[in-house]
């Protein structure tokens, strides 16, 4: 129990640090907006003027306005600015922290949960700018497909797999396919590993 809740410390010590990494790279940039973002915060300012909810992100037909809904959310709590688009994308970048975390202690021990806590924490300069970029779901993509992931190895635990676990994998999975077409290679992966398991 108190090593429990040690390692909750732990990883909020670690979720800590990675925003302030995130903070540091955010202020020096001054928040600023490419027109991607742009676009999401235009959309998000449209959705609370009353103008309708758009399916897709403006000027295609792919790639879901799911992150623009979260943007209108944040602007309608704390008004519409390049930093109130940026807190969605953060947000994002922090849960991912805590579900490579997940996933570290599902496929080995403590210290590989910490260890993957910390890489996420401290990532590369790629991963940093579009883990703090709202370019209409390229973060969130990851976070529902690593989510899926990560409920696919606890589902190949179980006895016997419950609809619930397929259920809830599977809403991920197609609610990530509508947000990016790039969770195909999350949904590739999981279907396989849960098709071997049903097969079995």
């Amino acid at each position: 129990m108190r090593s429990e809740r040690r390692e909750i410390w732990l990883l909020i010590l670690i979720v800590l640090l990675g925003l302030v990494y995130r903070l540091d790279f955010l202020f020096a940039s001054a928040f600023s907006v490419d027109a991607d973002e742009a676009i999401v915060g235009l959309m998000a300012r449209h959705m609370l003027a009353g103008k309708g909810v758009p399916v897709f992100y403006y000027g295609q037909h792919y790639m879901g306005s799911f992150e623009a809904m979260c943007a209108a959310v944040v602007f309608a709590v704390f008004g519409s600015s390049p930093a109130a688009l940026k807190i969605v994308p953060l947000g994002f970048s922090l849960a991912l922290i805590v579900i490579l975390y997940g996933i570290g202690r599902e496929l080995g021990s403590r210290n590989g949960a910490r260890f993957a806590a910390l890489l996420a924490a401290l990532p590369p300069a790629a991963l940093l700018e579009w883990g703090t970029k709202a370019r209409g779901g390229f973060i969130e993509l990851v976070v529902l497909g690593s989510w899926a992931f990560l409920l696919t190895l606890r589902a190949l635990k179980e006895e016997r797999l419950k609809n619930s676990s397929l259920f809830h994998i599977c809403f991920l999975l197609g609610f990530g396919w509508w947000v990016n077409n790039q969770m195909i290679y999350f949904i590739l992966p999981c279907k396989l590993v849960l098709l071997a398991r049903i097969l079995r």
